[in-house]
């Protein structure tokens, strides 16, 4: 699994880590210089290039700010917020948009960040409309462990931002692993956890389901990794996949995708992750590629309904710069093809995806 390292995006609370081809098929959705990539995803109306060439100097500040050592401090965080505010606001004048959001996002191994605009034209705007409607529950029960599991991720949050180091481990016991238990930091929460969802099971899966506060919907997603009924988590955690909170979504899916690794299912409701694959986040998009790739290991079904109703998006995401998308896009388009074409040899996936979906006909 490839994690990156989140920094600050307008239009949200700060979310460290717990957290296009509307152009022709000749042309990458993406733009590189020295410094930098940048991805469009989805747009008929403007090009990574585009951004890339009318708003650098915008950029080049917003990268540095977002990948200093003083992004917290509320002055540079004032300053991103107006960078950001300022580039939407000219893409506005220059197009009908009805979704503008920034995220940048530099891995442990890769000294080059990446940049994604992500964008909904105003002709497309159902996509700002996939998501279930809000919870409305003030549910009681479950406080204490949901508040050990936030002291849990801020640990290893910290981490990130002090060494700039993803916490590792070499073997998860559960469904599912956020940083793992093998540090001595972490070493004793692997046995909270267990012991609290024992207690606490009925009480998260309600929560996830129809708490009103997002926080604790994303926090249980994580806690729930803990069951021993592997069939059960999964199909629960399909029901939350399109939750009105990315935050929420981000953390259901992430747990999803590692599951399917263990748990094999015969009834995923496809359909919602394949709006998933077109969400507006950027966060949605790379782990609905991790249950993808689960799914299409599992069975032809499933292999055949993403030819069918998913090869198109894969290539979109398959043209972009930014690696978990990039290469989960390979992942998917491997694992349902058998094939191993080079990951940037974009003519070979598009004519293995027309053939596998004439032969679906």
């Amino acid at each position: 699994m490839r994690v990156g390292i989140p920094r600050f995006s307008v239009n949200k609370t700060i979310q460290v880590l717990t957290m296009t081809m509307g152009l022709s098929m000749g042309m990458y959705a993406y733009a590189h210089d020295d410094k930098y990539t940048v991805d469009v995803y989805r747009s008929n109306q403007i090009t990574a290039e585009d951004i890339q060439s009318k708003y650098k100097s915008e950029l080049d500040e917003l990268v540095k700010l977002q990948l200093s050592k003083d992004i917290f401090k509320m002055s540079n965080l004032e300053k991103m917020l107006n960078i950001e505010k300022h580039i939407s606001d000219q893409m506005k004048q220059q197009g009908q948009f009805s979704y503008i959001d920034f995220s940048v996002v530099q891995y442990p191994n890769d000294k080059v960040p990446h940049v994604t605009v992500d964008v909904v034209d105003k002709n497309d705007e159902e996509r700002l409309h996939y998501f279930v409607q809000e919870p409305n529950q003030n549910l009681h029960g479950a406080e204490d462990l949901l508040l050990v599991m936030n002291k849990y991720l801020e640990i290893g949050n910290t981490q990130i931002i002090k060494e700039k180091k993803f916490p590792t481990y070499k073997r998860c016991p559960v469904f599912h692993c956020t940083f793992g238990f093998e540090q001595k930091e972490l070493k004793p929460y692997l046995s909270i956890f267990n012991k609290g969802v024992k207690k606490y099971e009925s009480q998260l899966y309600n929560i996830l389901k129809n708490d009103r506060n997002a926080e604790k919907r994303a926090s249980a997603a994580y806690l729930l990794a803990h069951v021993k009924d592997g069939h059960k988590l999964v199909k629960n955690l399909s029901y939350s996949i399109l939750d009105p909170n990315n935050s929420v979504r981000n953390n259901v899916l992430r747990v999803s995708g590692m599951a399917l690794t263990k748990v094999k299912v015969d009834d995923y409701p496809m359909s919602d992750l394949i709006k998933t694959l077109d969400c507006p986040h950027e966060t949605d998009r790379n782990k609905t590629l991790l249950v993808m790739t689960s799914l299409a290991k599992q069975n032809q079904k499933y292999r055949d309904y993403l030819i069918k109703y998913s090869s198109d998006l894969l290539l979109k995401n398959l043209r972009l710069s930014q690696p978990n998308l990039h290469h989960n896009a390979i992942s998917v388009l491997q694992a349902i093809s058998g094939k191993h074409f080079n990951e940037n040899d974009y003519s070979s996936w598009e004519k293995w995806v027309k053939q596998a979906k004439l032969n679906l006909k």
